[in-house]
């Protein structure tokens, strides 16, 4: 019997003993054996590896190896809307494969997965990857228009001989061209297979200006699969006549576009399978008065909205308003611009009622210099806001009246963990908190700043305030007890004075007292 031999008898007899003793063994005795025969595969599978030669490999191990080293440099999912200005697409990871040896060239070359994602900015070598490696497939086109085809009549050359073929375009069109060329070109663009569509012009000076809109057709007839557009910097031109089948749309304007709301909301009207919906520098939404509202559009598939760089946030939410928006979508509102004196004009009759803050049970409250920040996420909703207040706003006494009418905006009786990362009297946050009677976790921001609290004196009696409210033994029954379901109590004090003096450590005692009156 030869040691090949010998082994693997062996192992047959570790296999028949394991079968017979297997219900006597303890739990740890498995377990060190399930680590005995791991370190033993890793032993025999570093032996087998060193004797293959990755020259002998199979084919479809090879193009495993590939398809993971380039999705780890360039990601390219059909239908996510990702751009950048020049998106370029990277190449030369997949041309390094092709050099290595004649063994990965020829497998690399014959696998035309491989070369379905295509920057189409050098002729040559767009027609030896579009019409020669990635036949017949699929392919994904990225085209940088070139200064020298803007007023060109084939401007874009690659589209008729590859129409059927095209899942992805995507077109940047430099900032010293007008849209007029492009408008025409994908006005008459036929292709029956393109899933995803984005246009993208670089901003420059000269386009903030009120332009006319130029309404571009994009045929159902032409563009039939068409699942996710994505344009920016918006000023002459808007699509229209979309498949209803398409799922992801963004959009972002220049800031002086002048395009209605109107324009945005009948295009909207006709995607019923719309799930994910983004516009970014839109500010045309102030004029419509409450009266101009006709019957909700239905967006029945909507996940996700996100709206960033708004001038404000009433008329972020103006936008919203005439949508019929289902309560698990979720809203992101962010980077949003407010003037007005008074920050409790965002106050109940801006927020409240929007489904996406339904059910929530975690709400996050914080102030970052100027900003506001709120997230609230639900079992399955959410809704995230980051607005920027102006100087006048951000007063102590205007962030206590809006806090006041929280219960109005969020369901705070339903809430199990609740952050306050703002500097507040002790007085605003326990009336916050006797609406909490479900909240299991809490957190409370404390802030001793002798610049803005005169040496502490405000922030040491908010602090008084709130322990006392929490540790306070009512004899009024078990229902006038301040979050009653508290198990877990968090004060956050950053000391921001330069004696940097532990001011907090007095008040630990407050705190302790809670569990010793039989609270939670």
């Amino acid at each position: 019997m030869n040691s090949d031999d010998n082994f693997l008898d062996v192992i047959n007899q570790l296999q028949d003993a394991f079968i017979t003793c297997r219900k006597s063994m303890s739990l740890a005795s498995l377990h060190k054996s399930i680590e005995t025969i791991h370190r033993l595969k890793i032993t025999v599978c570093r032996e087998a590896n060193d004797r293959v030669p990755v020259n002998t490999l199979p084919d479809e191990i090879l193009l495993e190896v590939f398809k993971q080293s380039l999705l780890r440099k360039d990601p390219c999912p059909t239908v996510v809307l990702g751009y950048r200005s020049y998106g370029r697409v990277e190449t030369r990871p997949l041309l390094l494969l092709t050099h290595v040896c004649r063994q990965w060239r020829s497998t690399a070359l014959a696998c035309s997965v491989l070369w379905q994602r295509i920057d189409c900015r050098n002729l040559e070598q767009f027609e030896e990857f579009a019409l020669r490696r990635s036949a017949p497939g699929p392919i994904s086109l990225f085209y940088l228009v070139p200064p020298s085809r803007l007023h060109t009549s084939n401007l874009l050359f690659p589209i008729p001989s590859l129409a059927d073929r095209l899942r992805r375009l995507d077109i940047a069109y430099p900032a010293e061209a007008g849209y007029d060329n492009l408008h025409e070109r994908l006005r008459s663009m036929h292709c029956p297979n393109l899933e995803c569509l984005t246009v993208t012009k670089s901003n420059s000076s000269s386009d903030y200006a009120n332009l006319a809109v130029l309404r571009t057709l994009i045929c159902q007839a032409k563009l039939p699969r068409l699942r996710a557009l994505a344009m920016t910097h918006v000023s002459e031109w808007l699509p229209s006549d979309l498949p209803p089948s398409l799922t992801h749309l963004f959009l972002s304007f220049l800031h002086y576009n002048g395009i209605p709301l109107s324009s945005i909301l009948n295009i909207l009207a006709h995607l019923p399978a719309l799930e994910i919906l983004h516009i970014s520098h839109y500010n045309q939404v102030a004029q419509m008065a409450d009266g101009q509202h006709g019957e909700p559009i239905q967006l029945p598939r909507l996940k996700l909205i996100i709206l960033v760089n708004m001038p404000s946030l009433a008329r972020s939410l103006a936008l919203m308003r005439p949508l019929a928006i289902p309560s698990s979508c979720r809203v992101y509102l962010h980077h949003l611009y407010r003037s007005d004196s008074a920050i409790s004009m965002l106050a109940d009759s801006v927020i409240s009622g929007l489904p996406a803050t339904e059910n929530t049970n975690r709400l996050t409250l914080a102030a970052r210099f100027s900003n506001l920040e709120i997230v609230a996420d639900g079992t399955s909703s959410g809704f995230w806001l980051n607005v920027k207040l102006s100087s006048a706003a951000g007063t102590e006494e205007d962030r206590s009246v809006w806090l006041s009418r929280l219960p109005t905006m969020f369901p705070l009786s339903t809430l199990s963990s609740l952050q306050l990362r703002l500097n507040l009297p002790g007085s605003t946050i326990t009336q916050i908190l006797r609406e909490t009677i479900c909240l299991t976790t809490l957190e409370v921001m404390i802030v001793f700043d002798d610049a803005t609290q005169h040496g502490g004196a405000d922030s040491e009696d908010s602090l008084i305030h709130i322990c006392h409210a929490l540790s306070q033994d009512d004899n009024r029954g078990s229902q006038s007890i301040l979050c009653p379901a508290l198990h877990s109590l968090t004060i956050v004090m950053p000391d921001y004075r330069e004696d940097r003096t532990n001011t907090g450590d007095p008040y630990l005692v407050t705190c302790k007292s809670r569990p010793q009156a039989v609270k939670p």
